[in-house]
């Protein structure tokens, strides 16, 4: 997966880490406590769970199962795709502590598939 992150300004960089931009530090916490509750609910983390495994864990509100049928349509992702993005939408809810996984991690899933898409075109 990859992410577009913006350049900084000269004075962004001069002023440091801003005060509503997470450390480094609140990140891996977040992250650690992600990859524990991913344990203590399968066993492993989400990227590690075959495609029988995904509709137990990856479990999705009405909203967001309506969004991952418009894009399954529009896009013609194949089974593999479908796969990953749960997988991915799982880790995002995870991030929150989210019980299901809601639209807006849908979005955010497919905006990084949208962009590895792009980035894979480029020469």
């Amino acid at each position: 997966m990859q992410v577009e992150v913006p350049l900084l300004s000269q004075d962004e960089l001069l002023q440091g880490n801003p005060a509503n931009t997470p450390s480094s530090a609140d990140i891996r916490q977040r992250v650690e406590l992600a990859q524990t509750l991913q344990h203590q609910r399968q066993g492993k983390l989400n990227g590690q769970l075959q495609a029988s495994e995904v509709d137990d864990y990856c479990v999705l509100s009405n909203t967001a199962k309506d969004l991952l049928t418009q894009a399954l349509e529009r896009f013609n992702l194949s089974a593999r795709s479908y796969h990953r993005i749960l997988k991915v939408c799982r880790t995002i809810a995870d991030l929150e502590q989210s019980p299901s996984i809601e639209q807006k991690h849908i979005s955010e899933a497919l905006n990084y598939r949208k962009m590895e898409r792009y980035l894979s075109q480029l020469p």
